[in-house]
């Protein structure tokens, strides 16, 4: 040797912290939201407007805030987790 260690010697520097990987992206986020009462709520109330029986008003008013605020969270979750 000439005093100089090659570099497979040593383990890399690298550090990993992703959450989620592509497979586990949507089941997860999803578990995590519907975990919280109101995200359930909205998620029940907008299944219910499916049962001719129970339907009250527009399917669009129901499903959209829905919708909306899961798509949000997915994203934030996606860019936080690159």
């Amino acid at each position: 040797m000439n005093g100089t260690c090659e570099p497979s010697y040593y383990p890399t520097n690298k550090q990993n912290n992703q959450k989620y990987n592509i497979i586990t992206l949507m089941p997860v986020v999803l578990y995590n939201q519907f975990k919280f009462f109101y995200n359930f709520f909205f998620l029940i109330i907008g299944l219910s407007q499916f049962i001719p029986a129970l339907k009250v008003g527009l399917m669009f008013t129901y499903i959209a805030p829905l919708i909306f605020v899961l798509t949000i969270t997915i994203v934030k979750e996606q860019f936080d987790d690159v």
